[in-house]
């Protein structure tokens, strides 16, 4: 549900700001991030305490050293790399949709923001609302069949669909 406001408040600020010039939201977004930083180094205290901390070595800050971990458990990488591709679909329409709907639809970019903004509604009340009535009827395999079934309906719809209201 947090994920899904952020793509209501973050889709619609980008759509406004593109309105002053296609890198307006880039400088937001740099802005923001830099007072996040800010924050974090200032504000926010350290969760772990010394008596949990050992010292920094840069062999176990090896990223690849967690993917070689995941050879000892065949299912878990199945796992991975299946949510690896789906993740993989999934990201790739957002990252196209701005150019989708442009070439498709003529719309612009606040256009693009409240439609981005309307799809993190759906997640808001999917995550927050649905998921917790469905889950126990159907419980989660079948939960997952049906939401990855829904999806791969609706993105080979985009494909094809004639009206952007759609």
């Amino acid at each position: 549900a947090g994920f899904g406001t952020g793509f209501i408040v973050g889709p619609a600020i980008g759509g406004f700001l593109g309105e002053y010039g296609v890198r307006m939201p880039f400088y937001a977004a740099a802005g923001l991030s830099i007072l996040n930083v800010i924050y974090g180094l200032f504000v926010l205290p350290e969760s772990l305490k010394d008596e949990n901390r050992r010292p920094f070595h840069f062999a176990r800050a090896n990223p690849l050293g967690a993917f070689r971990q995941l050879w000892k458990y065949p299912a878990v990488l199945a796992l991975v790399l299946v949510y690896f591709f789906y993740m993989l679909g999934h990201f790739s329409l957002p990252s196209i949709w701005a150019f989708f709907t442009i070439e498709k639809f003529g719309w612009s970019a606040r256009d693009i923001g409240v439609s981005l903004s309307a799809i993190g509604v759906a997640m808001i009340i999917v995550q927050a609302f649905l998921i917790r009535r469905v889950l126990p009827v159907w419980g989660p395999k079948n939960t997952a069949v049906v939401g990855m079934s829904a999806t791969i309906v609706s993105f080979f719809a985009y494909a094809f669909v004639p009206y952007g209201w759609m």
